[in-house]
């Protein structure tokens, strides 16, 4: 980065002194959480025995295949199961993130400086504050020591957001060719992020839909020209009066033709010539206009308007499907491999039907729908499907997974009002307080600390989420990027995760690569908060200030209703 400004520097530089000291103090520490144990014993196994499998001579599918890739190639280049390496590695991934997401933020909202109370003392800017936020967020910073996905997802997660915004910049400035490759690239690292966390595979529906909007052509307006409406209607009717009064233009009756109607506009929106309004001199330049695509096509006389129409929807469902195919090029290896293995279609893994089982069958858990995968005996998923199947021991990974899909969905449909009642709880799940590095701690993942050190992060881990996440409601609801459509794309990549969860079942850790993006709407809000308090009787404001209240109330439930004893139990064991 040629041109990075001090502070970004500074930042980086300090973001590696911390994640050193951090990797200095995890050195040794076992592998404690489950997950992590699985990753480790795949790398292994890939190492050792070149397959993709936790026993030799049965290959899996239980998890995506990248992240353990990732994770084998350190151990093979360390020379053995190096996890100090693995962290450094993921290390340099988090300060590529923050890096990503400074320049993410700049396209977003520029360099200017805010006047909220947050750059009183220094001179910061949304993508600084956005990128700082996202270096020193301190749930990133610890899972950055652990063998899990979270590191490489958010990274794969960030890249892509940047990507489309290189998508959506190359249609407005009309560069095709630019276009097309960030589009190439987006659907490449879309696939590498569903291969590390199976989420994103269905998601390319949504993007085509999106890629067919965000890049139709505007009438009179180039793809990204964001001039507010209030100022065109103002041009228009300036430039109708004075074509008016000129003599270009004949007043007519409010009565009139809607055909004279839209001549006018079209003179007006200089789309058309200002001439005398002979009456077949002025059809022959309508059907001109609506043919040049300037005005949409509305009777029998516009078969070439209507042509051109199609044209240009194809050619934008063709662009679509650009990353589309970049994305099935990346799966397709490993999707071939999974169906000729377990004998039926399977993408990435073999989790997605389970899932969708343990977190919506008769007995799931309602406050913890996560926890259901310790549900044992005889309430247990598998043992449910093994009673009603009796060739269920004969069966494929991927056929088991299959038959827990088909039973989730019939529980779903038969239990609707059931099922609405645990998805509340599912998303409300999905944006609960952080409490993975919490409990972490209380069970000793990072060493023995004092008990006030494990109070002290949990205060700043939860604290560090909360300031983000009603700084990011604020930010979204008040604050406007400088393309409207990255905006929207944000809110559709969030809002399917959520959603996808939510149907399955829900964890804070799911949403964690996602917190950058909630970071760099919390970075504007906070350096334009003198002017969005200056806004504070619209109804925006109180839009924000109504879900803010809504999620400090989920929270506080959370804590005082369903996790209350569970809290004092984890405090009594610190001790």
């Amino acid at each position: 980065m040629t041109n990075a400004p001090r502070p970004l520097i500074v930042i980086l530089l300090l973001g590696a002194v911390v994640r050193v000291l951090l990797i200095v103090w995890s050195a040794g520490q076992p592998i404690a959480i489950d997950d992590a144990k699985d990753y480790n014993a795949l790398a292994v196994g890939l190492v050792e025995r070149g397959e993709f499998g936790y026993t030799p001579g049965q290959p899996a599918s239980l998890r995506p295949p990248l992240y353990p890739a990732m994770v084998a190639g350190i151990y093979w280049l360390s020379g053995g199961e190096n996890h100090t390496a693995v962290r450094v590695v993921q290390a340099v991934l988090g300060l590529l993130a923050a890096l990503v997401v400074y320049r993410l933020a700049q396209g977003m909202y520029g360099q200017k400086q805010g006047t909220g109370p947050i750059c009183a003392l220094s001179p910061f800017s949304v993508p600084v504050l956005a990128a700082a936020a996202v270096c020193f967020y301190p749930s990133l910073l610890f899972m950055g020591t652990q063998i899990l996905t979270e590191v490489l997802f958010t990274f794969l997660v960030c890249l892509a957001c940047l990507l489309m915004q290189r998508v959506l910049d190359g249609f407005a400035d009309q560069r095709s060719r630019a276009a097309f490759f960030a589009l190439v690239g987006f659907g490449v690292v879309l696939g590498l992020g569903a291969l590390t966390r199976s989420v994103l595979w269905l998601f390319p529906p949504f993007l085509m839909v999106f890629l067919v909007w965000a890049t139709r052509r505007r009438s009179g307006v180039a793809p990204g020209d964001l001039r507010p409406a209030v100022s065109a209607g103002t041009e228009a009717r300036a430039e109708r009066e004075s074509a008016v009064q000129s003599g270009h233009l004949a007043p007519r009756d409010e009565d009139s033709s809607r055909g004279a109607r839209r001549l006018r506009t079209a003179v007006q929106s200089r789309h058309l010539a200002p001439r005398d309004e002979d009456s077949s001199r002025g059809a022959r330049r309508l059907r001109t206009a609506v043919q040049s695509g300037h005005l949409a096509p509305r009777d029998e006389d516009s078969s070439r308007g209507a042509r051109r129409l199609r044209w240009d929807f194809g050619r934008r469902v063709g662009m679509a499907l650009v990353p589309v195919l970049a994305f099935c090029a990346v799966i397709a290896p490993w999707a071939v491999r999974n169906t000729r293995l377990h004998k039926t279609f399977t993408t990435i893994d073999v989790m997605g039907g389970r899932n969708m089982m343990m977190g919506n069958y008769e007995y799931t858990p309602m406050y913890r729908s996560w926890d259901a995968i310790s549900v044992s005996g005889e309430k247990a998923w598998y043992r449910l499907l093994a009673d009603e199947h009796p060739g269920f021991s004969r069966l494929t990974q991927g056929q088991l997974d299959k038959l827990a899909m088909k039973r989730g969905i019939k529980f779903v449909l038969a239990n609707p009002g059931l099922t609405a009642q645990r998805d509340l709880v599912k998303f409300l799940n999905f944006w609960q307080l952080e409490r993975t590095v919490a409990a972490g701690f209380a069970r000793g993942y990072w060493g023995d600390a004092p008990r006030w050190v494990k109070l002290a992060v949990a205060a700043i881990v939860a604290g560090s989420y909360a300031a983000a996440m009603l700084l990011g409601i604020f930010g979204f609801v008040m604050t406007r990027p400088a393309d409207v459509r990255l905006h929207w794309f944000l809110l559709l990549l969030v809002a399917f995760i959520c959603a996808a969860h939510t149907a399955v079942f829900a964890h804070e850790r799911y949403r964690l690569p996602l917190m950058p993006i909630v970071m760099i709407y919390a970075a504007a809000a906070a350096v334009h908060a003198r002017a969005i308090w200056q806004r504070r009787r619209t109804l925006a404001f109180w839009l924000a200030t109504g879900l803010c209240t809504l999620m400090v109330a989920s929270w506080a439930w959370e804590l005082v209703w369903v996790e209350w004893e569970r809290i004092g139990k984890l405090l009594v064991a610190s001790c």
